[in-house]
């Protein structure tokens, strides 16, 4: 016996919990063999244990039906009796429903190890055996219908065509949805009572959400008729107003209408790849109370609102790329007007929300129990308000499209359900950008600074930092960190600007390098003036 083994015995035998007793080399020998021999004894009945219930739960499975969405995803189908879900093959649901069968059919329970080999074993099957589907959350497009998941216990559906709507159970859905954590059921839509327009039936809501102009109602109605299109681009709400004027109520009653969830509002998302996972996991991306937002937010707003793609690492131990790719509506609130990115404004909608007076308020409780009392009706109107969209969406024809022109489209084409006039959205949803991009120039250093420099029907060709030179002499703000530092700033912010900047009438041009110097073209025309 080595040293080494010599110390181990004698720690052994040294234990007060064991009774002393002989070591010898020939007895260890024969100690170490017993101990492989019962390891392995114990390895093959474990495996022998885990392939039969592998087999038994091969026979749980009758009934399930196997498929892959494009990014090589797999789902099983459930029967579930009165209705069928949908559910990813790693997911606890799956697991459960597996068990549940397990012991249904055989008593006790599979091993977590038999499980795990039984679900990875049935990916390649979902995989290349079956067909390819969509997931869809919440709201999805079939052919020339919209199908909406109440995401009640029923599995029960809201299928929209140009014709009307109604609710279908699971078995006649045409499209698969996933629920994800925290998605609420919404009331089984109503339709709107006799003689009442659909317009007549929204009312209730700006009971709730404080807006008295005309042009502001419609926007907030063309944002919910937007994100009820189940393809994108989406314009981001953006709710701004001081306190107690109901931002955060307002906020929740407009997603509880299109996407029930248990946490209707959230605070700012940490980077970018939690925003993009948020919109994976809901319809309506809502960030509640935002006092500002950073480059990178914006950037991911826009993108997030006419589509993204994000990719990242499957796992950090290997070299597999994971696409993830979504398109959702925003919706946003806060006390100030936080939006200086030309790029950001372009796909916003702001709107101002009145103050609530003394008289006005009410308790939470009453609040909502009144707007449950019409939700039901509110959700049948802006049903009732699509099928019209489709009906009408072929024969609509708009002269002179903005930016989110398939947004302004689909509104537009809801104006003869409304009783709006025609072309009506279009002019408030043009003079909202306009006056939110007077207002981001006015709130703009570099703007101000470069309207003080730019007179009227001037026309000037500068290098940037010739530029910048030129802007510091007029500097609003000579203590701001917000200016920027050097040419390379100066024309980043420029590049943000130049789209405000076009529609107050500057032409602004970015010339290719000439003799090592690159300049930037500035006009300000005097009938644009």
């Amino acid at each position: 016996m080595t040293p080494k083994s010599n110390a181990l015995a004698k720690a052994i035998a040294s234990a007060p919990v064991v009774e002393p007793f002989d070591m010898s080399p020939d007895d260890s020998e024969s100690d170490g063999k017993a101990s492989k021999k019962a390891r392995s004894d114990h390895q093959a009945q474990s495996s022998n244990r885990d392939g039969t219930q592998r087999n038994k739960l091969a026979q749980c499975i009758e009934g399930v039906v196997f498929w892959h969405d494009r990014d090589r995803r797999c789902y099983a189908t459930l029967n579930m009796g009165g209705h069928l879900e949908n559910h990813p093959l790693d997911s606890t649901a799956f697991k459960d429903y597996l068990a549940y069968r397990y012991s249904q059919e055989f008593g006790g329970s599979p091993s977590g190890q038999a499980l795990k080999d039984f679900i990875a074993a049935l990916r390649p099957k979902a995989l290349y055996e079956c067909e390819e589907r969509a997931a869809e959350v919440r709201l999805a497009r079939h052919e020339d219908a919209i199908i909406f998941d109440l995401c009640n216990k029923e599995r029960t559906v809201v299928e929209i065509t140009s014709n009307g709507w109604k609710i279908i159970d699971s078995f006649s859905s045409p499209v698969r949805f996933i629920r994800r954590n925290g998605m609420a059921a919404h009331p089984n839509p109503e339709l709107p009572l006799f003689g009442e327009t659909p317009l007549a039936s929204l009312a209730p809501l700006f009971k709730l959400v404080n807006v008295k102009d005309l042009a502001s109602q419609q926007l907030l109605i063309g944002w919910l008729l937007g994100a009820l299109n189940a393809a994108g681009p989406y314009p981001a709400l953006c709710l701004i107003s001081e306190q107690g004027s109901g931002k955060s109520v307002s906020a929740r009653a407009l997603r509880k209408l299109i996407d029930d969830n248990v946490s209707l509002l959230r605070s700012s998302p940490r980077n970018e790849q939690d925003l993009i996972i948020s919109a994976l996991n809901s319809r309506v991306i809502a960030l509640d109370n935002l006092s500002s937002v950073p480059d990178w937010l914006s950037d991911g707003i826009c993108k997030i609102t006419t589509g993204a793609g994000f990719a990242t690492r499957e796992l950090y131990s290997n070299s597999d790329e994971v696409i993830l790719s979504v398109t959702r509506p925003v919706l946003l609130n806060s006390i100030v007007d936080f939006s200086n990115r030309g790029d950001l404004i372009d796909r916003c909608i702001f709107i101002t929300l009145e103050l609530i007076s003394e008289e006005q308020r009410r308790t939470e409780s009453e609040i909502w129990s009144d707007f449950e009392a019409h939700r039901p009706v509110m959700m049948g109107a802006l049903f009732t308000i699509v099928s019209s969209i489709l009906k009408e969406l072929p024969n609509v024809q708009v002269k002179k499209l903005p930016r989110l022109a398939d947004f302004a489209k689909w509104v537009t084409a809801a104006e003869k359900c409304l009783g709006w006039e025609s072309g009506s959205f279009l002019e408030s949803f043009n003079k909202n950008r306009t006056e939110a991009v007077e207002d981001a120039l006015e709130g703009s250093l570099v703007a101000q600074a470069l309207l003080n420099f730019m007179q009227v029907g001037a026309e000037r060709s500068l290098s940037a930092q010739e530029l910048l030179d030129e802007l510091n002499r007029r500097r609003p703000d000579k203590e701001s960190s917000m200016w920027p530092k050097s040419p390379r700033g100066l024309s980043n912010e420029l590049r943000r600007l130049a789209p405000g900047l076009r529609q107050i009438g500057f032409v602004i041009e970015f010339k290719k390098r000439r003799a090592k110097r690159r300049e930037i073209f500035i006009a300000r025309p005097i009938e644009q003036a």
